[in-house]
């Protein structure tokens, strides 16, 4: 039999970072990193909160802990902790439409594959072939379930087990699949060695917190050419808001077509597998990357374009203007705050969320920005929106970052996952704001080490002011 190596053969390992997450994956009492590259998955181990950050340094910030090689390039990630597993499970999504769920077992420190979701039958295609746009995999904050977004057209939605929690007696309603379903699951191998569940079968393992897959036609719904997803906050039941665009247009065509992009929110019944409208926005513009839901008591969602951050939430709407092209084809109905003079270009991974209603955006220049949502009186309602540009100083070989991630070791500290050079850990603090026209007080230097093994190298010194400073604690190569 002829070498696997006539035909391939990796050379060096990936090192471009486009995904990231956090969570408790290899012990309870630990938080890591996992970082996303091409076909591995590196996971780094993180010290606790009060575990000494500053007496240590960046030294002692970062420890690669494993590096695991899959059969895929990785599309989208989504650590999860169910209440009654002492580990949180690693979702990842791999084209066209699989789902491999990833755990990490301790007695031979390596992962597993749990099982592996796949909807991949013909009749769910179309007819294509070929798709241009990769699986988008979401994750409900309230852990009822997980949606994922195929072939454009079609959201996958995975209900999670209940175990101990109000909605407990639900789970018998929807556990029972179909005669179809037990038919494709027949054949399966057994838990915990990579089962493959089919749509709408029930999983080998009975102690699995999945429930039973069910797929929904967007098409039903007058949803066409799906892009994003997002789960919203402060809903009874899971509350999903996608974006699509019924008619396409593109960036030389927006004289004739324009603003087609459209916002429409399902309220996902998992028990009775019933998804009805809440509420839309349509007019958008066209050039909308990502969805990013505002927390509660405000809710709601933030859809970021190239050229304009717009609010959406019912009836209550605002967008700021961040450059001239986003009214170049007209405002489409939208009243914009801002004048657009900066020129931003906001083609940039989903933000992070700071405190309060803060957003850190990284921008595909390498700047660094925060836009900051104006409530009204109560506090439950946004009125308008704020951006401001935060003075950073990288290394040199630091490139535009592809993920972000908040990492709960202190205050303020943000991955930077970089496609382009190296990733960066960096350490955002808040100083007072200052009257207008007066000079802000030196802040004494502040050195943060690093170290070279794992490919990290060390950091800087900055002197932030005004609003929101940064201080570089270490850079990842990658």
């Amino acid at each position: 039999m002829a070498s696997l190596y006539a035909v391939l053969r990796e050379q060096h390992p990936p090192t471009a970072a486009h995904l990231c997450a956090t969570g408790s994956f290899r012990n309870p009492d630990e938080v890591n990193l996992i970082v996303a590259k091409a076909s591995s998955i590196e996971v780094y181990a993180l010290p606790k909160e009060d575990g000494g950050v500053a007496e240590g340094g960046a030294a002692g910030i970062l420890q690669l802990v494993g590096r695991y090689d899959l059969c895929g390039v990785v599309e989208a990630m989504a650590l999860v902790k169910f209440p009654n597993r002492e580990r949180a499970m690693l979702l990842l999504a791999f084209r066209e439409a699989k789902l491999s769920v990833v755990e990490y077992d301790p007695a031979v420190d390596n992962v597993f594959t749990s099982c592996i979701h796949s909807f991949e039958a013909e009749e769910l295609k179309g007819g294509r072939i070929n798709f241009a746009r990769a699986p988008v995999l979401k994750v409900d904050p309230a852990l009822r379930c997980a949606a994922m977004l195929v072939y454009e057209r079609k959201l996958v939605v995975i209900p999670f087990r209940q175990t101990g929690t109000e909605m407990d007696d639900e789970d018998d309603e929807i556990v029972a699949p179909s005669k179809k379903a037990r038919t494709d699951a027949q054949g399966t191998a057994t838990a915990g060695s990579g089962a493959v569940t089919r749509l709408g079968a029930k999983p080998s393992d009975p102690k699995s917190p999945f429930l039973p897959s069910y797929m929904i036609d967007l098409e039903e719904a007058g949803i066409k050419n799906a892009t994003e997803l997002a789960f919203l906050e402060g809903y009874y039941d899971a509350t999903l808001a996608i974006l699509h665009e019924n008619a396409r247009t593109w960036v030389g065509r927006v004289a004739v077509l324009n603003h087609t992009a459209t916002i429409t929110t399902l309220s996902l019944n998992i028990s009775q597998r019933r998804q009805p409208v809440i509420w839309s926005a349509n007019r958008l513009p066209h050039n909308i990357k990502c969805l990013v839901p505002v927390p509660a008591p405000a809710g709601g969602v933030l859809a970021v374009s190239s050229n304009a951050i717009l609010y959406r939430n019912h009836g209550v709407r605002c967008a700021l203007k961040l450059s001239e092209y986003a009214t170049v084809a007209g405002d489409g109905g939208l009243r914009y705050d801002g004048t657009g003079k900066d020129a931003l270009n906001m083609d940039a991974p989903p933000p992070v969320l700071l405190d309060g209603y803060q957003f850190l955006f990284s921008v595909v220049d390498g700047r660094t920005l925060v836009a900051t949502l104006r409530l009204d009186e109560d506090g439950d309602a946004v009125r308008g929106i704020e951006i401001t540009q935060i003075p950073v100083k990288k290394n040199k070989t630091t490139g535009a970052a592809a993920c972000l991630a908040k990492l709960p070791i202190g205050p303020g500290y943000i991955y930077f996952g970089s496609r382009l050079g190296d990733s960066a850990l960096l350490r955002i603090s808040k100083t007072p704001r200052l009257p207008a026209g007066s000079a802000p007080a030196p802040a004494p230097p502040k050195a943060v080490g690093g170290f070279v093994t794992g490919g990290f190298v060390g950091g800087g010194v900055l002197a932030g002011s005004g609003g929101v400073s940064s201080v570089p604690a270490a850079a990842a190569t990658g």
